[in-house]
C-alpha cells in the first residue's frame, strides 16, 4: 500500500485556511500547539500532525503556466 498524497482541491483549500488561521495567531505569541488547539481542530478537526504537514505544505504549493494552483510533490 501506498502513502496517501492528497493533491486535490479541497485539500489545497484546507492548508490555505490553516496557514491562514496560523498566520492570524502566531503574532501574538501562542506555540504552535495552542493555536492548532484552540482555532484549528474546533474549526478542522486535523490532528495536531496533520496541521503540521499542512504548515509544511503551504511552501509546496505554486502555480502552472496556465496560472492555475498545483501541489509540488
Amino acid at each position: 500500500m501506498g502513502r496517501f498524497n492528497p493533491r486535490g482541491r479541497s485539500y489545497e483549500q484546507r492548508v490555505s485556511e490553516v496557514n491562514r488561521i496560523y498566520d492570524e495567531h502566531v503574532k501574538s505569541g501562542l506555540s504552535n500547539r495552542e493555536i492548532w488547539r484552540r482555532y484549528i481542530h474546533p474549526q478542522l478537526g486535523i490532528c495536531e500532525r496533520a496541521f503540521y504537514k499542512m504548515l509544511k505544505a503551504s511552501g509546496k504549493i505554486g502555480r502552472n503556466a496556465d496560472g492555475e494552483s498545483t501541489l509540488h510533490k
